[in-house]
This record gives C-alpha cells, sequence and structure tokens, in this order.
C-alpha cells in the first residue's frame, strides 16, 4: 500500500487523541502490530483503558459530526475512516463501556 504520511500522522494522532481523552484519570495505552504474511496484511491496534463506548456510541462511532465531547467536532473518526479506506484499508472498533476501546487498522500492499 502506498500512502500520505502525513495522513497517516493525523489518522494515528486522532486515534491516540481519543484514547488519552477516553482516560482522565489515567490508564493504560497499548499500540501493536500483527503481520498476517498469508493474507498479506498488517493489523495494527490501539487499545486504550477509558470509558469505553456504549453500543449506541460504538455503531454511531465513525458517523461525521456525531460527538460525545462538549466541545467535539465529530470529524475525528470519520475522518480516520475515510484516511484508511482511501489507501485500500479497513478501520473496526471493539469497545465495552466501562473497559475501554481497541481501534484495529487493517493494511494491504494491494489495498
Amino acid at each position: 500500500m502506498i500512502g500520505n504520511q502525513a495522513l497517516f500522522v493525523q489518522a494515528f494522532s486522532s486515534i491516540i487523541a481519543n484514547a488519552v481523552e477516553a482516560m482522565p484519570k489515567g490508564g493504560s495505552l497499548s499500540v501493536s502490530a500483527e503481520l498476517d504474511a498469508v493474507r498479506r496484511r498488517l493489523r495494527v491496534s490501539v487499545a486504550d483503558s477509558g470509558v469505553g463506548m456504549t453500543e449506541r456510541q460504538l455503531s454511531m462511532a465513525f458517523k461525521p459530526f456525531n460527538t460525545t465531547k462538549a466541545r467535539g467536532l465529530g470529524v475525528g473518526l470519520a475522518l480516520v475512516k475515510r484516511i484508511i479506506e482511501r489507501y485500500g484499508g479497513s478501520v473496526f472498533l471493539e469497545s465495552k463501556e466501562n473497559q475501554g476501546t481497541r481501534v484495529h487498522m487493517i493494511f494491504s500492499p494491494t489495498g
């Protein structure tokens, strides 16, 4: 996969900023990568131990202008999804209320 480095930095920055904001009293943040040589793809995951999301919040997470933040614009995750998909990747979330969130980004060389 060939991509624009600045856009990927923006996507990762947004994901990490969301994770930090989800842990107002501190917590843990982890980034992991797994290469699947058979399927020729890379999965990068960012996980936090923050407040997590309700089922409704999870279903709306990638919708533009949807936010749970008092001063949020609701464009962060929508933009992340657009950037990742623009270069042939995919992104999905796993989250449970009060148990944190995990963002998975999957990249392949052919898109």
